[in-house]
C-alpha cells in the first residue's frame, strides 16, 4: 500500500469511529453577553452575544461556552416531533478557566417545552428530544422542562424569584419542575429560595448530589413520578414561617386562601381527586441527610385508602440519615403497595434540634418513624431507629437497633431486634451516620430479610461485610462470620409454633425445623384482624368500642387436621365476656369453641342457611379471670364415634366435655377468640404450639 492510500484508510477509520461515539464534527461554540455579536462566527475570538444565537448553531455534540455575564432565559417550547436536539447533548458551560462560575455567570431562567396536555404523550413520556445540558452557573428564576426528553442540569445555582409566601401561588413556585417526559436530571446542584425546591413528575427522573435547603415548602415534591430517583442530597431548613395550625384572616392570600403550608423534606404525593396515573411507582430514595425541617422528613399522603389501585407502589428508602423534625422524621401515612425501608439511621438530640426558619427559630423534638398499617409488602430491617411501631401480616421486619427509645411511641418489637441507651454516633452533629467503633449497631444487620443484594453498600460507597451494620454506615475493614441461615422446613409437618416474635401474623420463616413450621393466622371475612403490641401478646387493641363483640383468628393451615393438641400461653385484661380457643375450627368460625373466660365448652356450627348454631358441652365456672395469666393445654380426639375435648393447666384437667352427637366436628385448624368490651378489656395470646397426632385420612 503506497504512504498516501495508508493515509487516506486512516481518515476513514478515524471518522467512522467518531460517527460510532456520537461525536463526530462536534464543535465549540463561544458567547459573551457584555463582548459578543449575535453576527459574529462564534469562535473563541469572535464570541456571539446570546445564548439563544449559539443554540440555533450547535448540533447534537456540541459545547456553548459562556465568558463570565448576565445572560437571557433559554426558552424552547418544542411540539409532537419538534426536537431541540437529537442523539447527543449539546452542553452550555463556562469558558474554560473561569473560577467560581455560579458567582460570575447568570441565566435568567431555563424553560423547554410548557405545562399542556400536548405535551404529555403516552404515559406521560413527553413528545420530543431535548437533548440539552446545562452546567455551572447561576440560574435566577428557575428551570422548567415539560414535554422535553434528556434534559441534565449539573453544578447549578438555582433560585426562583419571590416572593415564596403570602399566598399559595407564591408558595407553590417551584425553582425545578421536572414535568412530562422521561429523562430528566439535576446533579450536584445547589436548590434555595423557592417555594418548593424540585417537583418531579412523569419517569425517570433523576436528583442526585444536590442541596437543598431554605425554601418555603417541600424541598422535593414527587407527584406521579415512575422509575425515578433521589440520591445523596442534602435537604434541611425547610419553613414557611408559620407552624401548621398557624393561619388568621390576616394571613390569607389576596384570593381569601390560607397558604400555610405543610413543609416536608420530600413529598410522596398523589394528586387529588385521584386518577389512574397519578401514583408513584419504584420510587428510590438513597443515601440522604434531612433534617431542620418544619413538619416531616419524608412524607406520604393523600392516596385514597379503599382505592388501592391509586396507591404509591414499590417505594424504597435506605441509606438515609434523619435528624430531628417538627413533626414526624418518617410519615408513611398513606397506605403504600410495596415499602422497603432499610439501612436509615434517625440520630437523636436531646431536647431537640433549634434551627433558622423562615424570619423565626424553630425546635424540632421528634424523633419518629411511622408506618400505616394498611401497607402491604413491607420491608423495614437494619435501621437504627428511637421508637417501634405497628407490624402487619406479610411484612418483614427485624433487626433493628433501637436508641433513645420513645417510651409513648405505640407498637411491637421484631425478632432481633435490640434496645440500647445510645446508638454511639460519633458526631451527632454532623448528621453522616458515622458509628464508634464500639457502637451496638456494628453487625446487628442481617442479609436474610427482604430482597438484599450481594454487593449492597452504605451511604459512602463501603461495600456491607457479611453482618452488615444497622444503619446508613458501614464501618469499614472487618471480617464478621455470615450468620446462620434460616432453618428450613421438612415433611412431615407434625408441629406448628407462633411466639408471635415476630409481630405479626405471618408464618414466621425461623420458627422453621424439622418436622417443624410456623403458624400463620387469618381474620375471617367480616372481622377486624388481631395485632400485636409490645413484644409477643397477640389480642385486639383499639381506642374505642368496637362494632361487633366476637373477634376471631383462626389458622391457615389444618384443614385435615384430626386428633392434635394445642399449647396456648393466655392472659386476661379485665375481659369478662368471652375469651378462648377455638378447636377443629373453619374458616366460618365453627369447631369446638373452649371460652376460657365464661368457663364453658360449645359445639359451633352452621344450619343450611349459614347460620351459627351453638350447643354447649360443659358449663364451669370462669377460668381466666380478670388481669390473669396462664399456659394451658388443649386436646380434641375421637374416641369412636365420639369427640373428646380436654383443657389442662399446669397439667390438671380443668375443662372436658364429650360430644357424642351426629353432627361432631372431626376436622380442622385452631383458632383464636376475644369477645371484647374494647381494647383495655381483651385476652391476650403469647404463644401457641400444636402437635398433630393424626391428620384425616
Amino acid at each position: 500500500m503506497f504512504h498516501g492510500q495508508f493515509v487516506w484508510a486512516r481518515c476513514v477509520v478515524v471518522l467512522v469511529i467518531a460517527c460510532w461515539t456520537g461525536e463526530a464534527w462536534a464543535a465549540d461554540w463561544y458567547v459573551d453577553a457584555a463582548a459578543g455579536n449575535d453576527a459574529s462566527s462564534g469562535t473563541q475570538n469572535r464570541p456571539l452575544q446570546s445564548i439563544a444565537q449559539a443554540m440555533k448553531k450547535a448540533k447534537g455534540g456540541d459545547n456553548i461556552y459562556l465568558a463570565p455575564g448576565k445572560y437571557s432565559a433559554i426558552h424552547y417550547l418544542g411540539g409532537k416531533g419538534k426536537h431541540l436536539y437529537q442523539n447527543a447533548y449539546v452542553t452550555i458551560a463556562p469558558v474554560p478557566g473561569v473560577k467560581s462560575s455560579r458567582e460570575s455567570i447568570s441565566i435568567e431562567r431555563v424553560t423547554i417545552g410548557a405545562k399542556l396536555s400536548v405535551m404529555k404523550g403516552k404515559s406521560r413520556r413527553g413528545v420530543f428530544d431535548a437533548f440539552l445540558r446545562v452546567r455551572g452557573v447561576h440560574i435566577l428564576d428557575g428551570v422548567m422542562i415539560s414535554g422535553g426528553r434528556h434534559f441534565q442540569v449539573v453544578d447549578c445555582l438555582i433560585e426562583k424569584i419571590g416572593p415564596w409566601t403570602g399566598s399559595s401561588e407564591n408558595m407553590s413556585k417551584t425553582a425545578v419542575y421536572f414535568g412530562d417526559g422521561y429523562d430528566q436530571t439535576a446533579r450536584d446542584c445547589e436548590i434555595t429560595r423557592s417555594g418548593i425546591g424540585v417537583v418531579i413528575l412523569g419517569p425517570e427522573k433523576k436528583i442526585i448530589g444536590c442541596h437543598i435547603h431554605r425554601v418555603t415548602h417541600d424541598g422535593i415534591r414527587a407527584i406521579s413520578s415512575k422509575d425515578s430517583l433521589i440520591e445523596n442530597c442534602r435537604i434541611h431548613n425547610i419553613d414557611d414561617g408559620l407552624h401548621d395550625n398557624q393561619w388568621r384572616k390576616s394571613l390569607r392570600g389576596p384570593k381569601g386562601e390560607n397558604w400555610n403550608r405543610h413543609c416536608d423534606g420530600i413529598h410522596i404525593f398523589i394528586p387529588g381527586p385521584g386518577y389512574m396515573s397519578a401514583a408513584n411507582e419504584r420510587l428510590t430514595i438513597r443515601g440522604c441527610v434531612i433534617y431542620d425541617v418544619e413538619s416531616q422528613a419524608i412524607q406520604f399522603n393523600n392516596a385514597p385508602a379503599k382505592k388501592d389501585t391509586l396507591w404509591n407502589k414499590d417505594v424504597t428508602i435506605e441509606n438515609c440519615v434523619f435528624g430531628p423534625t417538627y413533626a414526624n422524621p418518617v410519615n408513611i401515612a398513606s397506605p403504600t403497595d410495596g415499602v422497603i425501608f432499610r439501612h436509615n439511621s434517625f440520630v437523636y438530640f436531646h431536647g431537640g434540634r433549634t434551627f433558622q426558619g423562615k424570619d423565626r427559630e424553630i425546635t424540632g423534638k421528634r424523633h419518629i418513624f411511622r408506618i400505616n398499617a394498611g401497607c402491604k409488602r413491607v420491608q423495614i430491617y437494619n435501621n437504627i431507629l428511637c421508637n417501634k411501631f405497628y407490624v402487619s401480616p406479610g411484612w418483614k421486619v427485624g433487626h433493628n437497633l433501637y436508641h433513645h427509645l420513645s417510651p409513648k411511641a405505640p407498637g411491637a418489637f421484631t425478632r432481633n431486634d435490640k434496645v440500647v441507651p445510645d446508638a454511639m454516633f460519633a458526631n451527632p452533629d454532623a448528621l453522616d451516620g458515622v458509628l464508634k467503633p464500639g457502637s451496638p449497631a456494628i453487625d446487628r444487620g442481617t442479609r436474610l430479610i427482604g430482597d438484599y443484594a450481594k454487593d449492597a453498600k452504605d451511604m459512602n460507597g463501603v461495600k456491607r461485610d457479611l453482618r452488615p451494620d444497622c444503619g446508613a454506615f458501614e464501618l469499614p475493614g472487618r471480617s464478621p462470620k455470615a450468620e446462620k441461615p434460616l432453618p428450613k422446613k421438612t415433611q412431615p409437618i407434625r408441629r406448628y409454633i407462633d411466639d408471635f416474635m415476630d409481630a405479626n401474623t405471618s408464618e414466621d420463616p425461623w420458627l422453621a425445623g424439622a418436622g417443624m413450621e410456623g403458624l400463620a393466622w387469618r381474620a375471617p371475612k367480616g372481622f377486624r384482624p388481631w395485632r400485636v403490641d409490645g413484644r409477643g401478646k397477640l389480642g385486639i387493641y383499639m381506642g374505642r368500642k368496637p362494632k361487633a363483640g366476637a373477634y376471631w383468628m383462626i389458622s391457615t393451615a389444618g384443614d385435615d387436621w384430626a386428633d392434635y393438641s394445642a399449647t396456648v400461653n393466655l392472659s386476661n385484661v379485665y375481659n369478662n365476656k368471652g375469651g378462648g380457643v377455638l378447636l377443629r375450627a373453619s374458616r366460618n368460625t365453627t369447631g369446638y369453641l373452649v371460652d376460657l373466660v365464661a368457663g364453658k365448652i360449645t359445639r359451633r356450627t352452621e344450619d343450611s342457611n349459614g347460620k351459627i348454631e351453638s350447643h354447649t358441652l360443659t358449663n364451669t365456672k370462669p377460668i381466666l379471670r380478670d388481669l390473669k395469666n396462664g399456659k394451658f393445654t388443649f386436646a380434641v380426639s375421637d374416641q369412636g364415634q365420639n369427640v373428646s375435648i380436654q383443657v389442662k393447666q399446669n397439667g390438671k384437667v380443668v375443662m372436658h366435655a364429650i360430644d357424642d352427637s351426629p353432627k361432631a366436628i372431626r376436622t380442622g385448624r385452631i383458632g383464636l377468640y376475644c369477645n371484647s368490651k374494647d381494647g383495655s378489656h381483651r385476652t391476650n395470646v403469647h404463644r401457641v404450639e400444636v402437635t398433630i397426632q393424626r391428620r384425616a385420612q
